[in-house]
């Protein structure tokens, strides 16, 4: 599968090389979800300090389903095939792929096997990123929707069915109807980075709305890891 060059795209950074020829029947491998949490995010980190203060009464628990909150990738062969963007808002999105970095705290969940080689993942990835909007969205458009649609290309029956971050702001609409938009509207709001001229006190009027959000998204997801679907 050939890239396609378009002007409005950024650059993929790619480094698997064009040999051995990209193979769909190559020797069985597992396939990982690598997760960790997103540099810079705001509601990653305030969720982060709820959930890591309900661990400190009720222990450590139901780890072993993808976050909802945070940055996924594909690990196949200790290669990391993710998308990535430079920004938030307004910043065209891109497909890196590199050796799993060991710096970086990672949390691997397997997701199912492949038969596909390097090369075929890596074309695989290409083909995702063209067919996906080019501007990146933290919600809908995201590493998330790009680490769920490699997996459902290239690993056999069986592999696990995860939930997303947009998933979990359907449950919450579910629960609440029409409360989806509005969720989703505050939380871009809060990733927006902090205004030049304005005060911290300003910036963050709405923490008391953000904390009631972030424990609604929190209760929310967290029953939704409670178990693993195969597909």
């Amino acid at each position: 599968m050939a890239a396609v060059v378009r002007e409005e795209r950024h650059e993929n950074y790619l480094s698997i090389p064009t040999e051995p020829p990209a193979s769909v029947d190559s020797g069985l491998r597992d396939v990982f979800i690598a997760h960790r949490i997103m540099r810079d995010d705001r509601i990653a980190e305030k969720l982060t300090e709820i959930e890591q203060g309900i661990e400190k009464i009720f222990g450590r628990y139901r780890r072993e389903v993808p976050h909802p909150l945070h940055h996924w990738g594909v690990v196949v062969g200790g290669i990391i095939h993710h998308l990535q963007a430079d920004a938030f808002f307004d910043t065209p999105n891109f497909y890196e792929n590199k050796k799993l970095p060991s710096d970086e705290e990672y949390i691997l969940y397997p997701a199912g096997t492949t038969t596909f080689n390097d090369q075929a993942i890596q074309d695989s990835g290409v083909a995702i990123i063209y067919n996906m909007p080019a501007t990146y969205d933290p919600i809908n458009n995201n590493c998330q929707r790009f680490t769920t649609d490699l997996i459902g290309l290239i690993t056999r029956p069986g592999r696990i069915k995860v939930r997303t971050l947009e998933d979990v702001f359907d449950d919450i609409d579910t629960l609440i109807p029409g409360s989806a938009g509005y969720l989703k509207s505050l939380a871009r709001e809060r990733m927006l980075p902090e205004p030049s001229g304005l005060s911290t006190s300003a910036c963050f009027s709405f923490d008391s709305i953000l904390s009631g959000v972030t424990i609604g998204i929190f209760l929310a997801f967290t029953a939704s890891r409670c178990s693993s679907n195969y597909f």
